[in-house]
């Protein structure tokens, strides 16, 4: 009988520390060195940064007059576990070159305005070699620039959230 509790104990160890983990972070929250202040963060394998003052987005594909632009910072690259990465109501001008290491990135979303560097993201993205979907949250961009973003990572499954 104890040769079970101990084996039934291991199993509940084991798999609780097997389980995926969400870090929900305000944008405020995640700068540059989080990691070294958190070090428990680098295990997990989704992370969702967000905007506190997102709101509903406005009509007519206009940009917000207060639109947030985000900066992934270059510590992202300590994340090795993420497969998903996620910024809800946050804008991106540039993608770090350092999403290139991370090894398990599958999925990422984001939003892109007029002040974005399609070009640039596409270059980051098509390095990441397990990348199969890019969820852009909120695009303000043209057919073209969408169709270019398309063509640019024929491997990925670009798509726009309403």
């Amino acid at each position: 009988m104890r040769k079970i509790s101990i084996l039934f104990v291991f199993v509940i160890l084991y798999s609780s520390c097997n389980k995926p983990m969400v870090l929900d972070i305000s944008v405020k929250n995640f700068l540059e060195g989080y990691e070294k202040i958190n070090p428990g963060s680098l295990e997990a394998t989704t992370i969702l940064i967000r905007n506190d003052k997102t709101t509903v987005y406005p009509p007519f594909n206009q940009m917000p007059p207060d639109a947030t632009y985000y900066t992934i910072p270059s510590s992202i690259r300590f994340y090795k576990n993420i497969e998903n990465l996620h910024l809800v109501g946050l804008f991106v001008k540039e993608l770090p070159y350092e999403l290139e290491g991370l090894p398990n990135l599958e999925n990422i979303s984001f939003s892109i305005g007029d002040a974005s560097s399609v070009s640039q993201i596409i270059d980051v993205l098509k390095s990441c070699k397990k990348l199969k979907a890019l969820h852009l949250m909120t695009a303000i961009m043209t057919n073209a620039q969408l169709n270019n973003l398309k063509r640019g990572l024929p491997h990925v499954n670009v798509s726009i959230q309403p």
